[in-house]
């Protein structure tokens, strides 16, 4: 779904604030910062103040500009995949999706202000990052309706989102501040044993740092990029690809189920989306024939797998030898880059 045109200009005004909206190294902090210990001013689920405020010089004065903001961060966890209406979000190979759920709330008594998917929060590291990957912001989202996240909040006023990034896969030190485009004001959260862990096969043994590869048994059920895939293990058909299959030239067959069971946009699925190979004891393998076909018609599939629906495809094989026996199937999906090897045999 396109983004409204004045909302795409609002982004790329944003994108001038960059600092203040994306995670900001320790370079950034105050020069002590690094050396310091780490102190956090706030918790979970407790409201805290964020963003900035104005004096008159002299009196002392309060000046209310709408710079001022309470966050109360109910949640962070970590996924490979995020379902909002308007899209499907997935990590790359390379890295892991950070999912923070807050409340907004306007504690000023004479100004509103307006919050959008693009200028709601940021966040800021305690450390600074050295490895590989990158950090990106993806959007600011309604919690009820999960659309782009666009409200006026009058003095007193609140509303609740959800906000989504793209961090390294290996970054593990979550001690975050909430920041805002003005902030000079910003909580700090130890959030290092309170994310919420991977539920992934790609998680890695800390259930923080995410993997490019998994391993899984045949008939086991498994995520990858959005969708849940079972590999069923490997047949010799006496029909594939619509005709009759020739003795003299075996074929093998790897029956994948897809479902879309938590994305709201329908997930794409064909040959084209995935690349696969068999592979034997000694190491030798055959990769799939660039087709995918309807398990029940045998039929040519390539499509979208709706919200809920299944999909029961075939990849067909052509071993040079019919004596090939597999005992691996290796399975990489674009675009995220995943792969997952599937036992066949013990």
């Amino acid at each position: 779904m396109r983004r409204p045109l004045r909302l795409i200009r609002l982004l790329a005004l944003l994108s001038a604030l960059a600092p203040a909206l994306i995670p900001v190294p320790a370079s950034a902090q105050p020069a002590d910062a690094a050396a310091k210990p780490f102190v956090a001013t706030a918790e979970l689920g407790k409201p805290a103040p964020v963003g900035s405020r104005r004096f008159i010089q002299g009196s002392k004065e309060e000046i209310e500009l709408g710079f001022r903001r309470e966050v109360t961060l109910e949640s962070a966890a970590l996924v490979i995949a995020f379902a909002v209406a308007s899209e499907n979000i997935v990590a790359a190979s390379n890295e892991k999706l950070l999912v923070l759920r807050a409340e907004l709330r306007n504690p000023e008594k004479t100004s509103n202000f307006n919050v959008s998917t693009g200028g709601a929060i940021g966040f800021r590291l305690w450390q600074r990052y050295t490895g590989t990957g990158r950090f990106q912001f993806v959007g600011h989202y309604d919690r009820e309706t999960l659309r782009y996240f666009e409200k006026n909040l009058k003095s007193g006023e609140s509303a609740r989102f959800v906000s989504v990034w793209r961090v390294p896969a290996d970054f593990n030190d979550f001690r975050l501040g909430i920041t805002t485009e003005t902030a000079t004001i910003v909580p700090w959260y130890d959030l290092r044993e309170s994310i919420g862990r991977l539920q992934s096969v790609f998680a890695a043994p800390d259930g923080v740092s995410a993997l490019a590869t998994a391993t899984v048994q045949a008939g086991k059920p498994f995520d990858i990029d959005g969708l849940e895939l079972v590999v069923h293990g490997v047949t010799r058909p006496a029909r594939a690809a619509g005709a009759v299959v020739d003795p003299a030239k075996p074929v093998l067959a790897v029956n994948v189920t897809a479902t879309n069971r938590h994305m709201q946009q329908p997930v794409p699925w064909g040959w084209q989306y995935l690349s696969s190979e068999l592979v034997d004891g000694a190491g030798q393998a055959v990769k799939a024939y660039p087709a995918l076909y309807d398990e029940a018609t045998d039929a040519f599939w390539s499509g979208d797998i709706a919200p809920s629906a299944t999909a029961r495809t075939r990849l067909l094989y052509y071993p040079p030898s019919g004596q090939m026996v597999p005992r691996e199937f290796r399975l990489t999906v674009n675009p995220g880059g995943r792969s997952v090897t599937v036992r066949l045999q013990d």
